[in-house]
């Protein structure tokens, strides 16, 4: 079987690819396509695993929202809610990323809210959704709702009436009327019809699906070298006989009010899984948490295509993901932290700095006690930061010029200047980025490739790209990595693997 090819709008593969894809349950289409059986009303991923149909009575679909168009229900066995999203996007247009963030993150967003933020009309909007997709983009909007909606219904208690204010319906009222026409289900039913894997006392377990292959020992290196102390933990790294876990404390602001709590993330590989967990007092937040950890762990990525685009130089490591940042703000003041020291002094400095934020009081006891212990503070926000005096950043080491630095950017982000997140606009956050005081154009691009999940954007004139590439002018590095476009970020980590 080929590989999946993306190109503008990622292409449907052939039915003869869909069906042995859907037959093998291959996991590199996950989410490339979605298979409706005409036999039983039902549509599914390319990984599932309940009895296959026979070819003639299948029917294929870019979109989960497609396939509900067509009148199928989502399977409750293969779950379309936890395939990879954006398959049906590229990427490498960035508007795309903004648009499924935002649609993610924050489900509530109409279509009037989505085109202020992407800063076109109404009508703009529909219309380029309705070119490139084939949808209305209303139709998009109550899909992904639905689907969030099953998954806080399958894998929480919230209450129905939570669930349908959290999914972006407004109302119960909703919620039934959308699921009723598009599932033939009420909300109770689909609940009681699906099974929740138990989890401790005080959280909820989420599973969210991923494209192979998939390099975890370096994504969860890159995560351990540069974890915030007190704030973050990795396992799995230092003792290669533990299961690779990540976990962290967490604050949000959810309609108004900030939520705190903590986050655990693990890899599933033989089932190309990310099993996540999040605290009771988080779930009100459940969407953005999970979009945030999409990005950071680079879960949508349709690499094998990537690495097909960057030939040889990714030929050494494949599954190398970008990672991304659970936080904006957070990754940016690291990011500035680091400037000119090592990474190690800059990790050492970060956990300073993070001390400044609030203590952990409670809320961990369901956690083992090594993690417990790990866990201490939330990461001061962009509001807090603001307010700091640069002799007391200066008392942790912390130089004049970097605290200035740090001190406008949270200035501009709580100002609303500047935004941190994958849905930001690339080109406008760089410009905005240059314009503060002791943020150049290296940092600029780096928060830019972690921050806003940029696929495109690379450190310029990095030290290990000039040493490893043995290029000894800006000029002479700018044109080699043009050969990458548009995925300058994956080449960025592949060459910083490959020795010289």
């Amino acid at each position: 079987m080929s590989d999946p090819e993306i190109t503008h709008l990622n292409p449907l593969p052939t039915a003869d690819e869909c069906y042995q894809a859907l037959v093998s349950r291959d996991a590199r289409f996950d989410g490339l396509f979605y298979t409706g059986v005409l036999t039983t009303g039902i549509y599914c991923r390319s990984v599932c695993p309940a009895p296959k149909p026979k070819a003639e009575n299948c029917r294929y679909f870019h979109h989960a929202a497609q396939a509900e168009s067509a009148g199928f229900r989502p399977c409750l066995k293969c779950r379309p809610e936890q395939s990879p999203g954006s398959a049906w996007m590229d990427r490498s247009h960035h508007s795309w990323q903004q648009l499924s963030w935002l649609m993610e993150s924050e489900p509530d967003l109409g279509v009037s809210q989505l085109a202020e933020r992407l800063g076109m009309t109404d009508r703009h909007l529909r219309r380029i959704v309705q070119q490139h997709t084939g949808m209305a983009l209303q139709t998009l909007i109550t899909s992904r709702r639905l689907l969030l909606a099953k998954t806080l219904l399958t894998d929480t208690q919230q209450s129905v009436t939570d669930i349908a204010l959290q999914a972006g319906f407004g109302s119960l009222r909703r919620l039934q009327d959308a699921m009723q026409q598009h599932y033939q289900l009420s909300p109770s039913d689909l609940r009681k019809k699906a099974s929740r894997e138990s989890t401790s006392a005080g959280s909820a377990l989420f599973t969210l699906g991923y494209r192979p292959p998939y390099d975890w020992a370096h994504q969860f290196a890159f995560l351990a070298q540069r974890r915030i102390e007190g704030v973050e933990y990795v396992q799995g790294v230092e003792d290669s006989h533990l299961p690779y876990r990540y976990v962290r404390t967490a604050r949000v602001q959810h309609q108004g009010q900030w939520l705190s709590g903590w986050i655990a993330a693990e890899p599933n590989e033989s089932r190309h899984q990310l099993r996540i967990e999040i605290s009771e007092s988080l779930l009100p937040a459940a969407a953005a948490l999970l979009a945030q950890l999409k990005h950071l762990f680079d879960l949508e990525a349709r690499i094998v295509v990537i690495e097909t685009q960057l030939g040889p130089l990714a030929a050494n490591y494949p599954g190398t993901r970008l990672p991304g940042a659970f936080n904006g703000f957070e990754m940016a003041v690291r990011t500035v932290l680091g400037q000119q020291i090592s990474i190690t002094n800059a990790t050492k400095l970060c956990g300073k700095v993070a001390a400044l934020g609030p203590e952990v009081q409670s809320g961990l006891a369901s956690l083992p006690a090594h993690e417990q212990a790990a866990l201490r503070h939330y990461f001061p926000t962009e509001e807090e930061f603001q307010h700091f005096e640069q002799s007391r950043l200066g008392e942790l080491g912390v130089i004049r010029q970097r605290s200035k630095a740090l001190l406008a950017l949270a200035q501009a982000m709580t100002a609303g200047d500047i935004s941190l997140h994958p849905g930001a606009n690339p080109e406008l956050t760089r410009e905005r980025l240059l314009a503060l005081p002791g943020i150049g154009p290296w940092s600029a691009n780096y928060i830019l490739m972690r921050a806003l999940h940029y696929p495109d954007a690379w450190p310029d004139w990095d030290y290990v790209l000039k040493m490893r590439t043995g290029l000894t002018t800006p000029k002479a590095l700018r044109e080699h990595m043009e050969a990458f476009r548009p995925w300058r970020a994956y080449a960025t980590l592949h060459i910083w693997r490959n020795e010289p």
